[in-house]
């Protein structure tokens, strides 16, 4: 794997990739590589001749102008984190996207000029301001975007949707997803670096309900309210029309809220993915 750590390595990679027949994806990282992004990495690698891992470590300045407070985890280590990705033998390419200061400025603009509108949305969806504004982050590119096919895990599917919905045809930025959850046996996520067990929980006895056959939102919201004493969040949003729901469809997304964490279950054409 080689470090991208210059503009003008940079650009000399978008330059190989614009003239480069081979098939390239990319994986945006915004924090420590856990179990969920080597499960992701692991299905691009399987349609792709080069990937390149992402970090966006200009994440956290919008974090805290719009939060008012740190990203947290997104402030990685390193060389951890390129010693971790050289240990899976997965990423041929990892870019420390902090070079990028054109391209930067004018989608972090973007963004900002986009705010007021998600924040009036996602809190008609029932979202967290934390969902929020990392739909927002959608909006901020590099220029390797434009020309590798990016790719997003299934935690992110929902953010990315309402981020077509609200920026539309103003930008290029395109997802492709993945829809795999990575889960341990007992059904719970341990795929988050923020992770929490008691999310966990309300998702695996979501999961139960949902396959015994309920389906309103009155029942899987007091799941939460069972778990959590303080504004407990829940909603269910069509993620092909990006509207809230009452009850569950064929395409929809389940999402559990406490403060700054998050868990999800999705439903594809029928099929539920957790």
């Amino acid at each position: 794997m080689e470090t991208i750590t210059t503009k003008e390595q940079l650009y000399n990679l978008v330059k190989y990739c614009k003239n480069e027949k081979k098939q390239v994806s990319r994986l945006g990282i915004a924090g420590n590589i856990h179990a969920g992004h080597l499960l992701v990495m692991k299905k691009i690698k399987e349609n792709c001749d080069i990937l390149i891992a992402d970090l966006t470590v200009y994440i956290s300045n919008l974090w805290e102008d719009l939060l008012r407070q740190p990203r947290g985890n997104s402030f990685t280590v390193i060389p951890d984190l390129e010693r971790n990705l050289n240990e899976f033998d997965l990423v041929d390419y990892l870019i420390i996207n902090r070079n990028t200061e054109e391209c930067l400025s004018k989608s972090y603009n973007f963004v900002l000029n986009h705010k007021d509108r998600f924040f009036e949305v996602g809190r008609e969806l029932g979202l967290s301001d934390d969902i929020i504004v990392n739909s927002l982050i959608f909006g901020l590119m590099s220029p390797i975007d434009f020309v590798t096919k990016s790719y997003i895990g299934p935690k992110s599917i929902i953010q990315a949707r309402i981020a077509d919905a609200l920026y539309k045809d103003q930008y290029t930025y395109q997802s492709n997803f993945i829809w795999d959850f990575y889960r341990g046996a007992d059904g719970g996520s341990i795929s988050r670096t923020r992770n929490s067990i008691t999310l966990a929980k309300v998702v695996s006895n979501a999961v139960r309900e949902l396959k015994a056959g309920v389906g309103d939102f009155d029942s899987l919201n007091n799941l939460m309210k069972e778990y959590f004493m303080e504004d407990p969040k829940f909603t269910i949003i069509d993620f092909n029309i990006v509207q809230k729901l009452d009850k569950i469809s064929d395409n929809c997304t389940l999402i559990f809220m406490d403060g700054r964490k998050s868990d999800y279950i999705h439903i594809k054409d029928g099929r539920l993915i957790y």
